[in-house]
């Protein structure tokens, strides 16, 4: 079978993790796989500090309009020191509430609640720790988690060092509601709303106007067994084979890859109209795909390499001083990303698959098109007065708008975090 069985793809959910974050998948309503969230329902969350209340050892947090940490304190002796903090550095906010024991050890004991897209991390690098990205099905328990990030309001509270903390997430809970027990001489608390929007500096994270895909998406892709050699026979003979063997074990998406399209790669009919390779056409193969229970993905690529095409047409692309238009590594002759070419060369080909039934999409050469296409030419965007990147993220945003929020959006390849709240996913590495 040239080995049909080649290689399996699995995109993972997208994590936005810190310095030894656990990533775990979170449950959004199960009526969605992904998608926006009602602006008039769910509005922006303030990058302002919480609210304090302090009484009698107790303490409470107040954010948003809700109420985010209840505690309570107990000393073995003496009545720990109050120091309250707020710095707004950089427009970042960061807020602190530390006990300073005059005498013994004290406990802080309370709990932190959230939506239910809240869990517990380790947010900051301990001292000579190992920088890992660790991962979790459902409610983390590990015993190195100091803090809880929720994510749809981006803030996170956490406990400094040298306090120890645990934190318990509540029994039978949906990640709403996690146990903090916080014990040693000196006992702070630090909450930093827009946590990674401005703390991690993902300038276009706004994680309240959109949910993450829920589940995992598996499947397999056609270039490791078959490179751009790939044939529709091969398709639907893979087709079969996930259909009986791997669907039962969650393997639903059969992504084809290059080799379907018309070479060069460029305008709309060389991507929608087949090679001979594929003389059914990309319609009647979504239809073989899709009747056996699969996810039909297929590969498009942000590169033009139609060198008579473009030269006749330069009003489409990035062009040098002489008026002809600019060529990018990998690239090939760079699309402008203006409305025109958009409306022309680009969004053209993503309605008509959105039609035809395809609900996966890889779309590659992203980065180079950001590096080797927009930057190598930002003399072209500065002397129009274009922000370049505002100009890419709308690239990516026109085609999210196209494909709908219910497909699934790879980007090609590498961390894009300019694209943060567009895109499903990232190919990192040699995966595809």
């Amino acid at each position: 079978m040239r080995g049909i069985l080649g290689a399996i793809c699995c995109a993972t959910l997208p994590a936005v993790a810190a310095h030894g974050v656990d990533a775990q998948s979170v449950r959004p309503s199960p009526a969605t796989r992904g998608g926006a969230v009602n602006a008039t329902a769910v509005s922006a969350p303030p990058n302002a500090p919480a609210q304090v209340v302090l009484s009698d050892g107790a303490i409470v947090l107040r954010y948003n309009g809700a109420t985010i940490f209840t505690g309570s304190l107990s000393a073995t002796r003496g009545t720990p020191r109050v120091r309250q903090l707020v710095d707004t550095s950089g427009g970042r906010i960061t807020q602190v509430v530390s006990w300073v024991s005059g005498a013994g050890r004290y406990a802080l004991r309370g709990t932190v609640r959230a939506a239910g897209e809240a869990f517990a991390v380790e947010a900051d690098p301990r001292e000579d720790g190992v920088p890992i990205v660790r991962h979790s099905v459902g409610p983390s328990h590990n015993l190195l988690n100091r803090a809880v990030y929720a994510r749809d309001r981006d803030w996170l509270l956490s406990v400094d060092f040298p306090a120890s903390a645990r934190l318990t997430p509540v029994v039978h809970g949906d990640s709403s509601a996690h146990e903090l027990v916080a014990e040693g001489y000196e006992i702070t608390l630090r909450f930093r709303p827009r946590f990674y929007q401005r703390h991690r500096a993902l300038a276009h994270y706004e994680p309240w106007t959109f949910r993450p895909w829920t589940g995992a998406v598996q499947g397999w892709t056609s270039w490791f067994a078959f490179k751009d050699k790939v044939t529709e026979e091969d398709i639907q003979r893979a087709a079969d084979v996930m259909a009986s063997q791997l669907k039962p074990y969650g393997y639903d998406v059969l992504q084809i890859d290059d080799g379907f399209q018309q070479n060069p790669i460029s305008v709309p009919d060389h991507w929608l109209t087949t090679n001979a390779k594929f003389p059914g056409g990309l319609s009647e193969l979504q239809a073989y795909i899709a009747g056996r229970g699969l996810t039909p993905g297929l590969w498009t690529n942000t590169a033009f390499h139609d060198s008579a095409w473009a030269a006749g047409h330069p009003q489409y692309f990035i062009r040098g001083a002489d008026g002809k238009p600019s060529r990018g590594n990998w690239v090939g002759y760079v699309m402008d990303g203006s409305a025109a070419t958009m409306r022309d060369l680009v969004l053209p080909v993503y309605k008509e698959l959105r039609r035809q039934g395809w609900r996966y999409y890889k779309v590659d050469a992203l980065r180079h098109t950001r590096y080797e296409g927009f930057n190598s030419h930002a003399g072209y965007f500065t002397q129009r007065k274009l922000d370049r990147e505002r100009v890419f993220r709308d690239f990516v945003q026109q085609i999210r708008a196209t494909i709908g929020r219910e497909s699934f959006l790879l980007a090609s390849w590498g961390p894009r975090p300019e694209l943060i709240g567009i895109i499903d996913a990232t190919r990192l590495g040699d995966a595809p």
